[in-house]
């Protein structure tokens, strides 16, 4: 197809552009379903909006890759130039391995043990703001939340817990503004922090998944993997989380008789979680690279 402008898909009105979320998905479906961007910064991708597209694209790795990184900025990965290639930049079979390992200490009978745990931080918070009327619900508790549950699940010490969050606030940032290389002192402090962590659980090994890691031997996670395996886990689990909170408490404010049903039924959390993601999708795009052409609907993808 030939090249669209932004101001093809968002018209002008008023003299400002004007955008409505899901008429623009609903114009790129029926319009656009392989969009060729030029981007200033990025320079040339395409864009899948039609569900059936995107699920055999993330389906199929051979042909679309997550091996140069999941935004259109080729410059991406340089920051892990010399460094262990983290989890969610491999393909298979190697992704396919590594995830196998890192699940293990994922299953549901493994996490149900931090509840307690998650359940305090979230009490102390809600006390902390309790009578303060109009209140951040994003800074007070959704925000601060996954990056205790990420710390937590790591093994970081509750000493070291300001340094992280500090870490863990300033790299979601650059990621959240599209440029994650925006925060190199934070990103070279949380890898040298995770080099440390992995030293103390070989020496003093606890209930976690580095001490987990740590515990499957070099030959399945080396020190350099597990380094990786960290960063994805502060880049890839904390603005999600908040992300996926924040539509979720909008979605149960607008729909009011639906909250009540969750309060009144407990067994419908679990199926309500799938929804929200559905719906509020704090993720809004991940880029692949082609590694052969690719034709959809008249177009050759590169």
């Amino acid at each position: 197809m030939t090249d669209r402008s932004v101001d093809d898909l968002y018209p002008l009105r008023g003299g400002e552009r004007w955008r409505d979320p899901w008429a623009d998905y609903k114009r790129l479906r029926d319009e656009a379903p392989a969009l060729r961007v030029n981007h200033e910064q990025y320079g040339e991708f395409w864009v899948l909006s039609r569900f059936d597209d995107v699920f055999e694209a993330v389906r199929d790795a051979a042909t679309f890759s997550s091996a140069q990184g999941l935004t259109p900025d080729v410059g991406s990965m340089a920051m892990f130039e010399g460094r262990a290639t983290p989890i969610v930049m491999m393909d298979p079979p190697e992704h396919t391995m590594m995830r196998r390992l890192v699940s293990r200490p994922m299953t549901p009978r493994r996490v149900a043990t931090i509840e307690p745990a998650v359940r305090a931080f979230v009490d102390e918070r809600l006390d902390a703001v309790e009578g303060a009327g109009e209140i951040d619900i994003i800074g007070a508790v959704f925000k601060p939340l996954p990056s205790f549950v990420v710390a937590h699940y790591l093994g970081v010490p509750v000493a070291d817990r300001v340094r992280f969050d500090g870490w863990t606030n300033a790299i979601v940032a650059a990621a959240a503004a599209g440029d994650i290389a925006s925060a190199p002192e934070a990103a070279l402090d949380l890898f040298g922090f995770a080099t440390e962590l992995i030293q103390r659980r070989k020496d003093d090994p606890a209930d976690d998944l580095v001490s987990d890691l740590v515990r499957a031997g070099e030959n399945q996670a080396s020190a350099e993997w597990i380094v990786g395996f960290v960063f994805t886990m502060v880049t890839g689990g904390n603005d999600t989380t908040t992300g996926l909170l924040g539509g979720a408490a909008q979605l149960l404010t607008q729909w009011p008789d639906q909250r009540q049903i969750l309060l009144e039924d407990r067994s419908c959390i679990r199926p309500a979680v799938e929804e929200f993601l559905r719906l509020t999708t704090p993720v809004q795009n991940l880029a692949r690279t082609t590694t052969r052409r690719v034709t959809l609907h008249g177009d050759t993808i590169p």
